[in-house]
């Protein structure tokens, strides 16, 4: 499969597809067509998983990480925990754009005024008066991105205005719970992301892909892999001939992966039926979420002296 670059801005795709310049199937949301464009490329804005209660374990510092998630929540831990090298891996084309935009409001913002976008009674997070503080600190293909959506829509009646509004809910899929990750707790650990964002001490990839071309766009390997809940979205049988190729050719000896988050779907215990569970059971960490202790965030780790048939039916 070739690489698609949907921030090319000579093809525009993305802000084309969002504006509905494309065809009219699902224009952007409005209030006389209720109607969700793109409802399969929704966005979290928060991340709904409780990251508390595992990203500490994953030990990030100086390394190098490799994570999925729209909302950018795992990408902002991997900063926090000191990760140098993060690769934002993931089948939703708006999640770089999203991210970059939510890592210049915490750039420009403090935790009073950041949250207060997340107030859902009243949205105004992609207004041009908040755009016109960070746009500053988006990237060239992002900024032209947001411009289109939300500068370069025009007043006059015959021009489709896209509003705040119409933007929110045309990207974004629901709410999810503010406080999923330290930084969210109080202004002395948010301030210590925003200090390690403006710094810049860190380099970030994105690649938008399925999950099944994982292994083969992700550049080489990595010591910590993060697949949030994805098994519940997966055949069972693709996503752990995926997982299987992603352990023993993308994640470093001495590493973690975590490949699933119990929700009130498919268990991660569900994915030993797949392995030797004897030796699997070695490898695999638990972590239980903090308010639910029947539901966990599973890790694999991988020994820095390989368990001999561990990588089973001959995966290449």
């Amino acid at each position: 499969m070739s690489k698609v670059d949907y921030y090319d801005t000579d093809y525009d795709y993305l802000s084309a597809f969002a504006l509905n310049t494309i065809d009219e199937k699902y224009p952007l949301l409005t209030f006389e067509n209720y109607k969700y464009n793109m409802p399969e490329r929704h966005i979290y804005d928060m991340s709904n998983e409780d990251l508390i209660s595992y990203m500490n374990s994953l030990d990030m510092r100086d390394k190098k990480v490799a994570t999925v998630g729209s909302s950018g929540d795992q990408l902002l831990n991997a900063i926090y925990y000191g990760a140098k090298d993060i690769t934002l891996i993931d089948g939703n084309p708006y999640a770089r754009a999203y991210i970059e935009y939510k890592i210049a409001m915490i750039k420009n913002m403090d935790l009073d005024e950041f949250s207060s976008y997340f107030d859902y009674d009243e949205t105004f997070m992609f207004n041009y008066k908040t755009y016109r503080r960070i746009s500053h600190d988006l990237s060239k293909p992002v900024q032209i991105f947001w411009d289109k959506l939300i500068l370069e829509q025009g007043t006059d009646f015959d021009i489709r205005v896209a509003t705040d509004f119409q933007i929110h809910a045309t990207l974004i899929a629901q709410t999810a719970r503010f406080h999923n990750s330290v930084f969210y707790l109080n202004n002395h650990l948010y301030k210590m992301l925003q200090d390690k964002l403006i710094n810049g001490d860190y380099n970030i990839n994105y690649i938008t892909c399925d999950y099944n071309d994982f292994p083969k766009l992700l550049d080489g390997k990595y010591d910590v892999i993060m697949l949030s809940n994805i098994f519940d979205y997966c055949d069972d049988s693709n996503f752990v001939s995926t997982l299987k190729r992603l352990y023993k050719n993308n994640l470093n000896t001495g590493g973690k992966m975590q490949y699933h988050y119990d929700f009130h779907m498919k268990s991660g215990d569900k994915l030993l039926d797949y392995f030797n569970k004897k030796k699997y059971r070695k490898l695999i960490e638990k972590i239980p979420h903090t308010h639910n202790h029947k539901m966990y965030a599973w890790i694999l780790n991988k020994p820095e002296a390989q368990v001999d048939d561990l990588e089973e039916d001959n995966v290449k």
